[in-house]
């Protein structure tokens, strides 16, 4: 039973590490067609202001969204007053190390298990 609790520990822990924040490309004339609704953005204001939320609608110039810690709280964030942008993305590199690490490892703690519980038996 252990080796089962081990395993599903070490399949989440390795899910963990597959995504990461990007910077957006401000200088491209429509950046903002680049967000979808429950898209997770990091906003850093002209002012100073960082603003960590989750997208519900982009309309003209004007990002609409809830705060990633409080979601029942909602922002509103001009497109004209917006120095950078991060978005949180699928890393494939990530990933990929993740499910061969995943691959390669589970054999091996199996096999610990196994032999444990073997030594558990003498």
């Amino acid at each position: 039973m252990f080796s089962k609790q081990l395993i599903l520990l070490i399949c989440v822990i390795s899910l963990v590490g597959c995504t990461s924040m990007r910077t957006v490309d401000m200088a491209q004339a429509n950046f903002a067609d680049h967000f979808e609704t429950g898209d997770h953005l990091v906003v850093y204001e002209k002012q100073g202001r960082i603003v960590d939320m989750k997208v519900t609608r982009v309309e003209d110039s004007v990002l609409y969204g809830s705060l990633t810690d409080d979601g029942l709280m909602t922002v509103r964030v001009r497109l004209a007053d917006i120095e950078k942008i991060e978005i949180e993305k699928i890393s494939g590199a990530k990933t990929t190390g993740a499910v061969v690490g995943g691959i390669v490892l589970l054999p091996i703690i199996a096999a610990g298990a196994a032999l444990g519980v073997v030594a558990e038996g003498m």
